[in-house]
């Protein structure tokens, strides 16, 4: 029988050992997978690539996780040096291959969550075996660190796909040249139900929750602008990312509120339902990130959507990949990338209006829904199981 294959990065938390992944594509992966599972009658198979964020490494599985789900992940190595790192990522790519070879046939459709880890394996793999491949890209992650010749593989494993999920119409205009079957989600569209929790005082609360990466710059625009707001605000900054980043945010934060009647506090990282608690406590979301990067010309930032599926406002810089989005209407936008005019955005918020983000996530999530099962009929996936 014809089954899905969704290869990601997917984390097994009850594992016991901690591997690499990245909350928004763990979050993305169960949000998928959630809409495939109500075709229940397709076998879905989640593989995952994620190798070893621990010095000892960990055993490979494969079993059930439900009715319908198979989970399989590879053995790792751990990373306690470089050239255990190296051994490890041969390995798993090695292993993928075979995988590929020996367990997915032309009839099986093949959900990829893109990454440059299998780029270029996935390009050879797809014209030997001829299954299906519909693309999951979120962005070109060779702009993110501006390397032209990954860039290359990349638009070359765009060109064997057979559709994609894009996060953004504009990514479509960049990656799918000849037009081929394509649907779009902005990120995840689960609504959280309001859990009834609050900070208990009379402050504005506002918060940035992503990466502390320095060339995305979105956390430092957040701590800065707390230094243009008054004594009503605070300022959260939930974040993750290496030593380095938090220690220099750390040190942001600090000589901030030495100059500011706002209140700015780095939180650390925070996940599951901690997370979410956490963000139901404050009241504006913060979506900045440089405007002038490239990747932000194609991209759309997930947290976006973090924020109003928790019942935030959100402030937003003003780029078109945002603009031209489904939740256009639904934010409030800065124009220039400095804390003056980010400030400017987060107080001209009446918090007093009506407001209700969580009703455009819940339409937007019953059409993706319905596009997406058009798309797996469209790439030729057997129509008995999915109707």
């Amino acid at each position: 029988m014809a089954k899905i294959v969704y290869l990601n990065f997917w984390d097994d938390m009850n594992e016991g050992r901690k591997r690499k992944c990245y909350l928004s594509c763990v979050n993305k992966a169960h949000y998928i997978l959630d809409i495939l599972k109500e075709n229940e009658s397709v076998p879905i198979e989640i593989v995952s690539c994620s190798g070893s964020a621990e010095k000892k490494g960990s055993k490979g599985c494969a079993k059930q996780i439900d009715d319908n789900v198979s989970f399989r992940q590879f053995r790792t190595f751990g990373c306690a040096n470089k050239a255990v790192r190296l051994l490890e990522i041969i390995y798993i790519k090695l292993c993928l291959i075979f995988y590929f070879l020996f367990s997915v046939n032309k009839n099986d459709t093949v959900i990829v969550y893109h990454s440059l880890f299998y780029c270029s394996i996935l390009k050879y793999l797809k014209l030997l075996k001829n299954f299906k491949m519909v693309l999951e890209l979120e962005e070109l992650y060779s702009d993110v660190i501006g390397n032209s010749k990954k860039k290359k593989s990349e638009l070359k494993l765009c060109h064997v796909a057979d559709a994609f999920i894009f996060p953004t119409i504009m990514l479509n205009d960049v990656a799918n040249k000849v037009n081929k079957p394509y649907c779009v989600a902005h990120g995840t569209y689960k609504v959280e139900d309001e859990r009834k929790v609050s900070f208990d005082d009379s402050k504005i609360h506002v918060v940035y929750a992503g990466t502390l990466d320095m060339r995305k710059g979105g956390a430092l625009a957040a701590a800065s602008a707390a230094e243009f707001l008054d004594e009503r605000y605070v300022v959260h900054i939930l974040g993750f990312g290496p030593e380095k980043s938090v220690a220099h945010i750390k040190q942001i934060v600090k000589d901030i509120n030495k100059k500011t009647k706002a209140t700015v506090i780095y939180e650390g990282v925070l996940q599951g339902e901690a997370y979410i608690e956490f963000i139901q406590k404050c009241h504006i979301g913060l979506s900045v990130q440089n405007p002038d990067a490239e990747f932000n010309g194609t991209s759309f930032p997930s947290k976006i959507l973090s924020y109003m599926s928790n019942g935030l406002r959100v402030v937003s810089v003003d780029i078109p990949a945002i603009t031209g989005s489904a939740v256009n209407g639904y934010l409030y936008y800065y124009q220039k990338q400095t804390p003056e005019n980010i400030a400017g955005a987060i107080k001209s918020i009446d918090m007093n209006d009506e407001y209700d983000g969580r009703y455009v996530v819940r339409q937007l999530n019953e059409r993706f829904g319905k596009e997406l099962k058009e798309l797996l009929k469209g790439v030729g996936y057997a129509q008995k199981t999915i109707e």
